[in-house]
C-alpha cells in the first residue's frame, strides 16, 4: 500500500510540473504482418507525434470507409483528428450500426457480437470477421457504434449473423442476407432485413490545417482574485541596505525576486532606478530581495558592490535559501502548477501583506501603476481583470485556502513551516469568517500532532471550537487527544459535545461510552451502548461492551445474552466466549447456569490458545466443576498455576485464590458469585 501510495504521488507531481509521463517518447504504431509479428510504422503512418498521449477512438468521421482517428493528449494540442488518406490499395468493407429492441435487450446493444460470412473457400469453409459492441474499448474513451469490417479483395458477404446480449435463448441469434460490400446498413433486433443507410449530403470537406502554436513568452501577470500572505522570510545580515523586517511593511509594496546572473534583472533594476521619483507618487514601497545565496555565498559581495554602483533607492537584501524556498511553495501553490520559482519574479503586496499579483518574468512600470488600481476593488471587479476577455461567470470566486500552501510543504516534507504559515494566517486573518479560521486551526491541529507537540495541538484544537463551535471535528479530535492524556472528565464533556452536534456518529457515540466505562459510570455507559447497538446491530464490538457493562452492573442475564450474541456475529471473539462460559458456570441463578455448554466454550477458547493462558484455564476449571467433573477441575487449577508461575511473578492474592478454588474443588463443590 506504501509503494502504491508513493506510486500516485509521483505521478501527481509529474502532472503538476508540466513533465511528461512518456519520457517525450513518440507514439507507436505497429502493422500486424499475419505472420505472428508486428512491423512499426510509426513514422510513416504519420502517427509518431511526441505527445503525452492518452486515449483513442476509431471511426469513419468522413465516411469513405476508411477508419480515421481521434487522439487526445495531455499536452497541447489536446485532441487531433488524425484522417485516414486516400491509398492505392483500397480495399472493400461493409459498415453495421445495431439497434436493440429496447425490450431484453439495450437499444444501443452494447455487449451484441456481429460475424459477417464471407463466400466459401475453395475447401468449403466459410471465412468469419467477428466484432463486439462495447460500451468502452479504451482509456477515457469509446471508438464509433459503427461496427466496420475491412473485407479486402473480397466482394461478396454470404450472411452476417448477430448475437443480441439477451437473456431469452431463442431469438438470440440474427440472420441477415443480402448485404452488399461498400454499405452502411442498419439493423435492427426482431427486423429480417437490414436497412441499408445513407451518409448525409452536402458536407463540408475535411481540409488539413497546420498546427497553430502560440508564441513564448516570458513573462506571465497573474492577478488572485482572493488573496493569502506569504510565508513569513528572512534576510541574510549583513547585506543589503535599507532592509526593512519583512513584518513591519507598511503600504502597498512590489517584492522582487532577482539574481546577478540575470539580465533581465538588471535591466528592470536599474529601469526602477531610473524612475524612483515615480514609484514615491505613486506610493509603491520597493523591496528587491537577491537569490544567490541558494547556489553559493561567492556572489553576494558582488551583489552589494552591484547595488553601489547601481546606487539602488530602494531597500534591498539577500534572502537565506529557506525564504526563497517558501516563496517558491507559495507561487507554485497559486495555480496548481508547480513550476521553479524564476528570476525576476515580483509579488504585488497590499497594504496588509496579502500577494495581489504575481508577475514571472520582467514588468512594466505602467502595469504596476493599472494593477495598483484593483488593490482596493471588490472581489467580482478583480476577478474580471484576471482574465483577458470579458465573460459571463457561473460560479461564485472560489476563495484560495492556506492549506494549498502548506500542501506544498508538506509535500516536501517542511512541517513546520506549514504549521507557521496557518498560524500566520490565523493572526493575520483574526476578522475574517470563523468558520475558515476554525478549519485553518484544525489543520494546524494535526500537523502539531503529528510533530509531538501535543499541548499546542490542544490549544488549537480548543480554538477551533470556539471559532466554529458547531464543527464536529475538533470536538471529535479534542476529546481523542485529552482521553489519550487520561483527563477523562474533560474529554467526557468533549465527547457530549460532538454527541450534540452530530447525535447520529458512531464514533463519537462510541467514544463517550468509552470513557464513560472507564470512568465506571456503567449505567449511563449501558443506556448509550443501547442506543448505539439500535444504530449498528451487526458490530459484535458493540455487543461485546455492553456485555462487559452489564456484567458490572450485576445483570447476569443481560450479559450472557449479549455474549452470545457477540458470538454469532463473531464466532472467533475468544474473550466473549470466556466470559460467557465464566457466567454459565458461576453465577447465581440456577436457571442461566449450564455446565455441559460452559465446558463447551471453555474448552474452545483453551484449544485456540493452546492451553498457555492462566485467565483461560481458570474459566475452564470452575466450567469442570460445574459440569460435576472435579477431578479435571482440580487438574486444570494446577495446571493454570503452573502456567502463572511460568509467564512471569504471581501476587499472593492469585495463589491465595486458586488455592482457595483447589480446596473448594477437592470438597466437590462448584464455584459461585
Amino acid at each position: 500500500m506504501l509503494r502504491y501510495r508513493q506510486g500516485w504521488k509521483a505521478l501527481n507531481r509529474l502532472l503538476h510540473e508540466d513533465r511528461s509521463f512518456s519520457g517525450r517518447e513518440k507514439n507507436c504504431a505497429f502493422l500486424n504482418m499475419r505472420n505472428g509479428q508486428f512491423a512499426s510504422i510509426s513514422s510513416v503512418s504519420g502517427l509518431d507525434f511526441a505527445d503525452d498521449g492518452r486515449a483513442i477512438a476509431l471511426c469513419d468521421w468522413d465516411f469513405d470507409g476508411r477508419m480515421d482517428l481521434w487522439m487526445t493528449a495531455r499536452t497541447a494540442p489536446r485532441i487531433r483528428l488524425l484522417r485516414n488518406q486516400e491509398t492505392a490499395s483500397r480495399g472493400n468493407f461493409v459498415s453495421i450500426r445495431l439497434q436493440g429492441n429496447g425490450r431484453d435487450t439495450n437499444r444501443n446493444a452494447v455487449g451484441a457480437r456481429v460475424e459477417v460470412v464471407l463466400r466459401p473457400n475453395a475447401d468449403g469453409s466459410s471465412p468469419k470477421l467477428i466484432k463486439t459492441l462495447h460500451a468502452g474499448d479504451a482509456f477515457l474513451s469509446q471508438s464509433s457504434n459503427w461496427l466496420h469490417f475491412g473485407l479486402g479483395n473480397v466482394e461478396t458477404i454470404e450472411k452476417i449473423l448477430v448475437r443480441w446480449p439477451t437473456l431469452k435463448q431463442t431469438n438470440a441469434v440474427q440472420t441477415v442476407t443480402d448485404c452488399q460490400v461498400n454499405r452502411f446498413y442498419d439493423i435492427r433486433q426482431d427486423q429480417p432485413t437490414a436497412e441499408r443507410w445513407q451518409p448525409p449530403q452536402n458536407r463540408r470537406p475535411l481540409d488539413s490545417q497546420d498546427q497553430q502554436v502560440r508564441e513564448t513568452t516570458q513573462t506571465a501577470r497573474i492577478v488572485l482574485p482572493s488573496r493569502l500572505p506569504l510565508p513569513e522570510w528572512t534576510l541574510r545580515p549583513g547585506f543589503g541596505s535599507n532592509v526593512p523586517n519583512p513584518s513591519t511593511l507598511t503600504g502597498p509594496t512590489l517584492l522582487n525576486v532577482w539574481s546577478t546572473t540575470c539580465v533581465p534583472c538588471l535591466h528592470e533594476l536599474n529601469e526602477w532606478t531610473s524612475h524612483a521619483a515615480e514609484f514615491q507618487q505613486h506610493g509603491l514601497n520597493v523591496l528587491a530581495i537577491n537569490a544567490d545565496a541558494v547556489h553559493s555565498d561567492d556572489n553576494l559581495q558582488q551583489a552589494q558592490d552591484l547595488m553601489e554602483r547601481m546606487k539602488f533607492p530602494f531597500a534591498w537584501g539577500v534572502a537565506e535559501p529557506e525564504s526563497l524556498q517558501l516563496i517558491d511553495y507559495f507561487q507554485r501553490s497559486v495555480l496548481d502548477r508547480w513550476s521553479a520559482l524564476p528570476v525576476p519574479c515580483s509579488f504585488l503586496l497590499d497594504s496588509q501583506g496579502n500577494v495581489a499579483v504575481i508577475y514571472k518574468g520582467p514588468v512594466t512600470r505602467q502595469q504596476l501603476w493599472d494593477d495598483m488600481q484593483l488593490l482596493d476593488k471588490s472581489t467580482e471587479q478583480i476577478r474580471q481583470a484576471a482574465v483577458p476577455f470579458a465573460g459571463r461567470w457561473r460560479l461564485d470566486v472560489v476563495p484560495l485556502e492556506p492549506t494549498s500552501v502548506t500542501s506544498q510543504m508538506i509535500d516536501h516534507n517542511d512541517i513546520a513551516a506549514a504549521i507557521a504559515y496557518l498560524g500566520k494566517f490565523v493572526v493575520s486573518q483574526a476578522n475574517s469568517d470563523p468558520q475558515k479560521l476554525a478549519d485553518v486551526l484544525f489543520v494546524q491541529a494535526i500537523l502539531l500532532d503529528s510533530q509531538g507537540e501535543s499541548a499546542a495541538a490542544l490549544n488549537a484544537l480548543r480554538q477551533a471550537s470556539e471559532y466554529n463551535p458547531e464543527d464536529f471535528r475538533p470536538r471529535l479530535e479534542l476529546a481523542r487527544r485529552l482521553e489519550a492524556n487520561g483527563q477523562l472528565p474533560q474529554a467526557q464533556q468533549e465527547w457530549v459535545a460532538a454527541c450534540k452536534i452530530n447525535g447520529d456518529n458512531l464514533d463519537a457515540l462510541q467514544g463517550l461510552a468509552l470513557n464513560l466505562l472507564k470512568q465506571q459510570k456503567y449505567k449511563a455507559a449501558a443506556q448509550l451502548l443501547e442506543r448505539i447497538r439500535t444504530k449498528n446491530p451487526d458490530d459484535p464490538n458493540v455487543y461485546f461492551r455492553l456485555a462487559t457493562t452489564y456484567g458490572k452492573l450485576g445483570e447476569s442475564q443481560r450479559a450472557a445474552a449479549a455474549y452470545q450474541r457477540t458470538l454469532e456475529l463473531d464466532p472467533k471473539q475468544i474473550l466473549a466466549a470466556n466470559n460467557l462460559a465464566w457466567i454459565l458456570a458461576t453465577d447465581q441463578d440456577d436457571s442461566l447456569r449450564n455446565g455441559q455448554r460452559a465446558v463447551e466454550l471453555a474448552e474452545l477458547v483453551c484449544q485456540a490458545t493452546r492451553f498457555r493462558e492462566p485467565q483461560f484455564l481458570d474459566t475452564l476449571s470452575v466450567a469442570y466443576a460445574e459440569n460435576g467433573e472435579f477431578e479435571k477441575a482440580i487438574q486444570t487449577v494446577r495446571q493454570t498455576l503452573q502456567q502463572m508461575k511460568a509467564t512471569g511473578p504471581v501476587t499472593a492474592d492469585a495463589t491465595q485464590a486458586l488455592e482457595d478454588r483447589l480446596r473448594l474443588f477437592e470438597k466437590q463443590q462448584p464455584l459461585r458469585e
